[in-house]
């Protein structure tokens, strides 16, 4: 499980991206367990919706 920093790393990672707020990334953080059940970027990106079939 991430630690405090690395969670907070990736917290200020997601508010650079524009679009991306305070909710946004509430609930981003909280579906994926702080990326702890993201194991790759194709995973990322289907849960985001942009995997393409």
């Amino acid at each position: 499980m991430a630690t405090d920093s690395e969670l907070q790393q990736r917290i200020q990672k997601l508010e650079t991206i524009k679009g991306i707020g305070f909710i946004t990334l509430a609930i981003i953080i909280a579906e994926t367990q702080g990326f702890e059940l993201i194991t790759s970027r194709k995973q990322l990106a289907s849960y985001a919706g942009l995997d393409v079939i």
